[in-house]
């Protein structure tokens, strides 16, 4: 008798996807529910396991907003495809490819159908043509500032803001800029307490580590 096999999760995994709802390419949020289906149809050797873990995973992905239509369909293409197809290694082809760094805006026109409109601009010049073969050129987004990035842009400094006493103790100091944030909402402490357990515990000093342990709230835009 062999063997069956099927998707183990911890009784700590929550499941969470970032939801349908976030600012994310279209692209993205199709790709989640097929990625979600190929794992569960590579990893269930069986009907039974394959048919109970499809339910089981397609109410996560409801659950985070996940069109029921969209989730439905990624998941039949997935099973559509052989399960020793997917468990066969492949081996990705080496190609030359540029990507088209961006700021992701949902405003934003669909970035590959504008390339692809263009790139008969690239094919009339034999010397642009070998620098980009076609399709070599492919739009990539980067996240972009949101509020609390806007409102609140928190780095780590340990020369603003601290005297030799603080940067020796650790812990969290004001930055010295007089910021709306520093003045009315962060507290001055050598002490961080537990909001689950309510122990306080002091800031490891600056000389155990490489890296500066004085936490100090730098506020400029």
């Amino acid at each position: 008798m062999g063997l069956s096999r099927q998707i183990y999760a911890k009784p700590t995994d929550s499941h969470l996807y970032f939801p349908f709802s976030s600012s994310h390419p279209a692209h993205c949020k199709r790709a989640i529910p097929y990625g979600v289906a190929l794992r569960v149809r590579r990893n269930c050797s069986t009907d039974d396991f394959l048919n109970k873990r499809c339910a089981e995973y397609k109410g996560y992905l409801k659950f985070q907003g996940y069109n029921a239509v969209l989730v439905n369909k990624q998941f039949d293409k997935a099973l559509s495809i052989e399960r020793s197809e997917l468990l066969k290694k492949k081996v990705k082809p080496v190609k030359r490819v540029f990507s088209l760094v961006l700021e992701y805006n949902p405003i934003l026109p669909d970035i590959q159908r504008v390339i692809k409109k263009y790139a008969h601009l690239l094919r009339s010049s034999p010397e642009l043509l070998e620098i980009f073969p076609p399709k070599s050129i492919f739009p990539a987004y980067r996240q972009t500032k949101n509020l609390k990035d806007i409102l609140a842009p928190l780095k780590f400094c340990s020369e603003n803001g601290a005297n030799q006493a603080e940067k020796e103790m650790g812990g969290c100091f004001k930055c010295g800029t007089h910021c709306d944030l520093c003045k009315n909402l962060l507290s001055q402490d050598s002490k961080f307490k537990s909001f689950s357990t309510g122990r306080a515990c002091l800031a490891l000093p600056k000389t155990l580590f490489t890296w500066p342990r004085v936490i100090n709230t730098n506020c400029s835009m």
